[in-house]
């Protein structure tokens, strides 16, 4: 899998604000690049699924307290994929789809010693072309076109969803695949869709191995 590390300089304005305040500004308004030689990003290549049982005991735990709450907002457990982590941390990502299979609810998780995180998203993609997007994250990248994203952070999965589901009104949504092998498809083109987008505007700047 191919490793990524950030070139600041490339960031638009409103990017270099989210991401950095200030700081960032200037140096961006400077040209000089903060981002530094770590990786920060990686294309995912194929995903993964995990079996339940194979996760770590306190991971399983705090995953089985999420499952319940998507169970009471009436979505259903697809499968669980294990997340290539340029930093190598642990990390997972849950999908799960509503009753009528017209929207994802992503749940990311990633572990770094005793900090755990977990980012919640829903998506609709619509048959116009145009995807819905729903999260509990603050917003730092520019939208994708196409993407209509909007950003709850400090929200609740059951406020978000309700937000979400506000937004399917009047339109005709995409029905989401079925198997897991074309769950893990349609997730993996994802990733690419969006490295694609921050290749070309020079965002991630590939790491020469060796």
């Amino acid at each position: 899998m191919s490793m990524y590390r950030l070139d600041t300089r490339r960031l638009s304005w409103k990017e270099s604000w989210r991401h950095g305040g200030l700081v960032l500004l200037v140096c961006k308004t400077v040209g000089f690049n903060i981002g530094g030689t770590q990786p920060t990003a990686m294309d995912f290549g194929t995903l993964e699924p995990v079996d339940v049982d194979d996760l770590p005991l306190e991971t399983y735990q705090h995953w089985k307290e999420l499952l319940e709450q998507v169970e009471e907002l009436g979505f259903d457990f697809r499968l669980i994929y294990r997340m290539p982590n340029p930093e190598g941390n642990r990390s997972y990502g849950i999908f799960c789809s509503d009753k009528k299979s017209i929207t994802a609810l992503q749940l990311l998780y990633c572990q770094n010693k005793d900090l755990i995180n977990v980012a919640i998203g829903f998506t609709t993609r619509l048959e116009s072309g145009l995807e819905l997007t729903d999260s509990d994250q603050k917003q730092k990248w520019d939208p994708l076109p196409g993407i209509l994203d909007r950003h709850h952070p400090g929200k609740g999965m059951d406020t978000i969803w309700a937000h979400h589901r506000a937004r399917l009104v009047d339109v005709e949504p995409r029905l989401l695949p079925h198997n897991k092998d074309e769950i893990l498809k349609a997730l993996s083109e994802s990733n690419q869709k969006w490295m694609a987008w921050a290749k070309s505007r020079g965002i991630l700047v590939p790491i020469e191995e060796g």
